[in-house]
């Protein structure tokens, strides 16, 4: 069967002289066998064939495979998803696979033959450009990098390649396979800014704020004249523009805010919401701390132009924290802090300021944190009690209009504490809310009591002071009212004195308020009228029954007639609102003529009587109805 493979041609090539190497199939067996076909001469000197025979079966079949296997491979690499290249020890591509293609976004001939650092960046030609320096050291390598699509876009990819060597050992070049992984980097981008950005405004948040003071710090240290600056913004009335239009139209004016605050700074500075309205600012590589002024009075100017949301037009300002760079601070806490504490004493002397951070200032707050605890104990221990400063109404003749409420507290070692010491703390920290309703009801059952001694005191007022933060608490007129209520005390007979700032706040709301107080019959004054920023539109608006004028107008009057033209306005204005008129801080007799001389009802100061504690107070009383 073997012999009968031989085709007649071989025959004749062999005895044509030539010598024939083929490889034949058995039919009946299926082995291969390697045939050696040569000619030969007889002794006779005729031609014959010698053929000599190697089954190489086991090598044809392994041979099989390889073809089998390599055709395998091929559909694998063709079908992919992943790119796959092949590169000569110069980095060039001898080989690609369409998904590489696709994944550059070329075609197979444009990239045959050119060096794959082509498609990148000179970053991620530094990273491939070390990876092909290993190919002798390191058989296998996994990186990663990106890049660069003809469109211009980047892809990110994990690159895993392997050294190629010839059959005797020579560097041939490598093989690489490269996964798309731009999403999952897009994911990973996304999810690392939503943790470091506030979702509102797209600002640094408060932890990515935190780290860049850090890292101001550390480079403060580093260098001797490296400038920098932090800013603590609080947006002034905010929560009254909140809860007036709305939380949406609160959220607007924050994104609002945020890009104008941006406006003002550079790239190179850090702008962050650090919660609520507050916002903190980093300013960094300043030539001189005066640069942060600058910016500070550029992001005031910035916040001042009106805003409009939902058909409102809005005015926005901030009191505003500074803390200059370098300085021994320890930590991004504690430059936090410290510009947080300049932003209150900021606001506390008004709306649209702003403060150094000085360690004055961290003595002050201190000192108030201090105060704040003891005011605590005071509330519960009984270290408050009340005074009250007569009222006269010196027109028509002098006789006792009321008293006026006044708080005081003795302090077990300080003694007596001022009221221009604890009554801001109270208003900063909230306890002004319990303190003040504690003085009506203290100051309403002792006047109830006086009513109740004295037939004549039935016509008394008692005037007690409201302040910004008691008048936005919710529910004021409910509470007012059962405070009363418990003390014994009838409505008609209570004054309350609002300063125009106060009202002013929310002029809106302070309309509702003040009309759920008039219908229980309370008498409404206007208190400290002149220091504030009243709008007259408004004035108008509210149920008021009194005006009050400063003490700072009252005690100039005798100064220059100018002061009178002024003060003389100020109860013109009132009676035209249809308004009476106390003034304060009257001292001298001719404060009183000139007083009585422009029209103004009641007076009330230190020519009549100081605060009074409550039982020379009831002597007032005892001798109604004439002063003497």
């Amino acid at each position: 069967g073997l012999m009968a493979a031989c085709p007649w041609c071989v025959n004749d090539r062999v005895f044509a002289g030539e010598t024939v190497r083929m490889e034949t199939q058995d039919q009946k067996n299926g082995r291969w066998y390697y045939m050696v076909n040569t000619p030969i001469y007889n002794p006779d000197g005729t031609m014959a064939k010698q053929t000599m025979v190697q089954d190489i079966t086991e090598r044809k079949l392994a041979e099989e495979e390889v073809v089998n296997s390599e055709a395998k491979y091929r559909t694998l690499i063709e079908t992919t998803s992943e790119g796959y290249v092949m590169l000569d020890c110069a980095g060039l591509i001898t080989a690609v696979n369409p998904s590489f293609c696709a994944m550059l976004g070329m075609e197979e001939q444009n990239l045959l033959g050119e060096p794959i650092l082509e498609f990148m960046d000179p970053e991620n030609q530094e990273v491939v450009r070390n990876q092909m320096a290993k190919w002798t050291s390191t058989s296998h390598r996994n990186y990663e990098f990106c890049f660069q699509r003809s469109d211009g876009t980047e892809v990110n990819v994990i690159a895993s390649s392997t050294t190629l060597y010839g059959p005797t050992g020579e560097l041939e070049g490598a093989f690489a396979l490269f996964i798309d992984i731009t999403e999952r980097k897009r994911m990973e981008t996304q999810l690392r800014f939503q943790a470091m950005h506030d979702p509102l405004t797209n600002l640094a948040n408060r932890t990515l704020c935190h780290d860049r003071i850090g890292q101001a710090l550390e480079r403060a240290r580093r260098r001797s004249e490296y400038y920098y600056a932090v800013l603590f913004v609080d947006l002034d009335r905010f929560k009254v523009i909140n809860d007036t239009l709305g939380h949406a139209v609160g959220d607007q004016l924050l994104r609002e805010v945020s890009l104008r605050i941006a406006e003002c700074t550079r790239e190179l500075d850090t702008v962050a919401r650090f919660g609520g309205d507050e916002f903190i600012v980093l300013l960094e590589e300043m030539h001189s701390p005066r640069k942060a002024i600058q910016v500070v009075k550029r992001m005031r100017e910035n916040l001042r132009k009106p805003i409009t949301l939902a058909g409102n037009e809005v005015q926005v300002t901030g009191s505003i924290g500074i803390v200059l760079g370098p300085g021994d601070y320890q930590s991004a806490d504690e430059v936090v802090r410290y510009a947080n504490i300049a932003m209150h004493r900021a606001k506390g002397k008004g709306r649209d300021r702003f403060k150094v951070f000085s360690t004055k200032l961290l003595d002050h707050a201190v000192q108030l944190m201090t105060m704040e605890t003891d005011m605590d104990n005071a509330m519960a221990v009984g270290e408050f009690y009340m005074n009250y400063q007569p009222i006269v109404r010196i027109k028509g003749g002098e006789r006792l209009y009321g008293f006026e409420a006044l708080v005081r507290w003795h302090h077990p070692d300080r003694g007596q504490v001022p009221p221009a010491d604890f009554i801001p703390i109270a208003e900063e920290t909230g306890l002004i809310t319990d303190l003040g309703l504690w003085v009506l009801f203290e100051s309403a059952r002792t006047m109830a009591s006086w009513r109740e001694k004295y037939p004549q005191a039935k016509d008394l007022f008692l005037s007690v002071n409201v302040s910004a933060r008691q008048f936005s608490q919710q529910d004021l007129a409910g509470k007012i009212k059962r405070i009363l209520e418990l003390a014994k005390m009838p409505p008609d007979r209570i004054k309350l004195e609002i300063t125009e700032t106060a009202i002013m706040e929310n002029a809106a709301q302070a309309v509702v308020v003040l009309k759920r107080l008039k219908e229980m019959g309370i008498t409404l004054s206007i208190d400290d009228f002149g220091t504030g920023y009243s709008s007259m539109s408004y004035l108008q608006k509210l149920p008021l029954d009194n005006l009050k004028i400063d003490l700072s107008f009252v005690q100039m009057l005798d100064v220059a007639p100018e002061n009178i033209e002024i003060v003389k306005a100020i109860i013109n204005l009132a009676h035209t609102l249809e308004l009476e008129v106390v003034a304060e801080g009257v001292e001298k007799i001719e404060h009183q003529n000139i007083l009585l001389a422009l029209g103004c009802e009641y007076c009330q100061g230190y020519l009549y009587s100081h605060p009074l504690p409550k039982e020379e107070a009831e002597e007032f009383v005892a001798r109604i109805p004439l002063l003497t």
